[in-house]
């Protein structure tokens, strides 16, 4: 029975190891491409390791995220520096929330959709993101310097640019639930 036992428990850590080996490659791939540069891929997943040991979050939760949304990321846009920016701001806010693994994807899932579109919409920003996140809209209106209503005018009119929202976005979230986020 001992002997099974320890059979089974290897079995299960090889399993493991495999499953994590296989999403690091996922995102090395999505890295690669993004980025162009190992160098790039590297510091990316530095800065993801420091992240979930600074805020408690799970590891293998964020390499997916934050590689679809460097992906996703605009032409032009400077990207590490602000997928950092947004992605750092959204684990925080998560965090503050005690968000679920589901609510937080979804919240990923909501800032990658606002970065592959070009355009901010209220579809992403109201309802995905805001349904997680509450006060989403006085939070991007504060940043913005202007209140929810003109923001909303402007995001119907479909001239907010993702490229020049997202890093005052980041910041602003990142302002917000830093010293919580602590806690």
């Amino acid at each position: 029975v001992k002997q099974m036992f320890v059979y089974i428990r290897n079995e299960f850590v090889f399993g493991a190891i495999i499953k994590e080996l296989d999403k690091l490659q996922g995102f090395n791939a999505i890295m690669s491409v993004s980025t162009k540069s190992a160098e790039d891929a590297a510091s990316s997943y530095e800065f993801l390791r420091k992240t979930a040991d600074r805020l408690g979050v799970q590891f293998d939760a964020l390499t997916s995220n934050y590689a679809k949304l460097v992906a996703a990321l605009p032409p032009g846009i400077k990207g590490l520096q602000t997928a950092e920016k947004v992605f750092m701001g959204v684990a925080m806010a998560a965090r503050t929330m005690h968000s679920s693994n589901q609510d937080t994807q979804l919240m990923f899932y909501a800032v990658t959709q606002i970065a592959s579109k070009g355009v901010v919409s209220m579809e992403e920003l109201r309802r995905q993101l805001g349904e997680k996140l509450p006060g989403v809209i006085q939070i991007a209106a504060k940043a913005l310097n202007t209140i929810p209503e003109e923001l909303e005018k402007a995001i119907r009119k479909g001239i907010v640019s993702s490229e020049k929202f997202l890093p005052i976005f980041g910041d602003a979230l990142i302002r917000t639930f830093a010293e919580s986020s602590e806690k």
